[in-house]
């Protein structure tokens, strides 16, 4: 198994969380149920492609894209069929899930379409029977034959998420990815998602199906224990990566918290929820469970944005989600979309005066961009204003003018998200100044280097130049987890 994320533009952003590949590491896991001997090239931190020499005796090499990783996906499936020729290769991801032929035609012998884990383990067995003609019996597998490709049937999602084996977490140096952290190990209680925003659907019905499937509460503490245990942890660090961990609803995070409590596990997590899926009820038992940090989709402070977006939200929603988390003491972070196709420059000023409103502890922003697969990508392209020339440039987080805006430049663009990003630490500096009679003199020089450094925008830049250092690790982490 490869993971291409080589030469990783987002990890000159360093405030950026580096997440593990989990996707691939629950591929690995049902393959070695299944009798097969896996390893893994995460090459997240490689500075060259040197360790591809590993990959001479495989039988079958398995790749996991998404779409900005796709560039990266073509150079590594370069290599690897220097060094190995015959070797079958496979694709897999979101990208080879919404975009099979061209995927196909890049040189991969077979992409594997939605969920994996059930295919691969299909796939592997009828190439190690070398039975060619079964290949094309298998659901959710596209290959090419004779120079023409063929698609076999639809597979259905799995049904009983309890059934999938635990993420093969020994095949990631974790020490890596703490050094360049900040880090928590991820872990998903749910999969799919019910609701139809303009920028990431039907992509996320088509990888994950039309209906949201959970996890069991004891089958979620059954991997933090063996997370605990395996890296011999008192307190586990988490990050929930559901896409809609909030429709989980308060039994299940009643029965989340008794499970923990019994076994005496201490966590410490965060996690992404939607504003109008919480109450007071629900952000109760989550903090009770660990959650320290929630993060909102809050995309614009616009309602005739967020309507454009299909975002099934409320500007009023956002403003009272908020107001519960600072009553209860929970951390905030508003994730921002500037530069919808039809925004206006007193749409972007909604949003910098939502921002003051609702006062987050952190904000990411990010430049609204299409992915293929996604209705706002079918948009751009019937419009003709779809600005992207390499994948790699679908990285929301990076890329600079995805669309031709109407409305808006990019120097527009690029000064409400300084406002916006200044008045959030600078609100945060200036509290944290007013506490400090109140907490430790150490406590109060965290968080204040903290909001300073995001202030004057040296953050990302801080962290290059100290990444591994334990003070600099002190500072970000101090707020990541607290």
């Amino acid at each position: 198994m490869i993971y291409p994320r080589f030469r990783y533009e987002r990890l000159k952003k360093q405030s950026q969380e580096q997440q593990e590949p989990l996707g691939i590491l629950y591929i690995a896991s049902c393959l070695r149920v299944s009798g097969h001997d896996v390893s893994l090239l995460d090459l997240t931190f490689d500075k060259d492609l040197s360790r591809l020499r590993e990959v001479r005796n495989a039988d079958v090499v398995g790749i996991s894209a998404t779409t900005s990783m796709f560039d990266a996906a073509r150079l590594v499936l370069a290599c690897v069929k220097r060094i190995n020729p015959g070797v079958p290769c496979v694709l897999g991801g979101p990208h080879a899930t919404v975009l099979p032929m061209e995927s196909l035609n890049a040189g991969f012998d077979y992409v594997v379409v939605g969920e994996g884990e059930r295919t691969i383990v299909e796939l592997v067995s009828a190439l190690e029977r070398k039975s060619i003609d079964d290949i094309e019996g298998i659901a959710g597998v596209v290959g090419k034959k004779d120079g023409k490709i063929w698609s076999c049937m639809h597979r259905e999602p799995i049904a009983n998420l309890d059934t999938i084996p635990f993420p093969s977490r020994d095949l990631i140096d974790y020490d890596k990815y703490s050094k360049f952290g900040p880090f928590a190990f991820g872990i998903i209680a749910s999969r799919g998602c019910p609701y139809n925003c303009l920028f990431c659907q039907p992509t996320l019905r088509k990888l994950f199906g039309k209906r949201v499937r959970q996890r069991s509460a004891v089958n979620v503490v059954d991997e933090i224990e063996e997370i605990q245990h395996q890296y011999k942890l008192s307190e586990v660090p988490l990050v929930f990566r559901d896409d809609t961990l909030g429709a989980l609803g308060p039994e299940w995070f009643r029965a989340f918290c008794h499970e923990l409590a019994i076994r005496r596990i201490r966590t410490r997590w965060k996690c992404q929820l939607r504003v109008n899926e919480i109450s007071r009820e629900l952000l109760e038992l989550m903090h009770k469970s660990g959650c320290s940090t929630v993060q909102f989709g809050v995309e614009s402070g616009s309602q005739r944005i967020l309507n454009f977006y299909r975002k099934g939200i409320t500007v009023d929603q956002t403003i009272r989600a908020f107001d519960m988390c600072h009553q209860l003491g929970l951390r905030t972070y508003a994730f921002l979309m500037l530069g919808a196709p039809e925004e206006k420059e007193e749409d972007l000023q909604l949003t910098l005066d939502l921002v003051r409103r609702i006062v987050p502890d952190d904000v990411g922003i990010c430049i609204t961009t299409p992915v293929p697969g996604t209705d706002l990508y079918d948009l751009a392209m019937r419009k003709g204003i779809y600005n992207i020339r390499h994948w790699v440039e679908s990285d929301y987080y990076i890329t600079k003018t995805p669309m031709k805006l109407a409305h808006l430049s990019q120097k527009d663009l690029n000064k409400y998200a300084t406002r916006i990003r200044r008045t959030v630490y600078e609100r945060n500096l200036i509290a944290t100044l007013r506490k400090a009679q109140l907490r430790s003199v150490s406590a109060t020089a965290l968080e204040g280097a903290f909001y300073f450094l995001k202030y004057i925008g040296w953050a990302d830049t801080v962290r290059q130049i100290m990444a591994g250092n334990k003070v600099s690790n002190k500072i970000f982490r101090f707020f990541e987890m607290h």
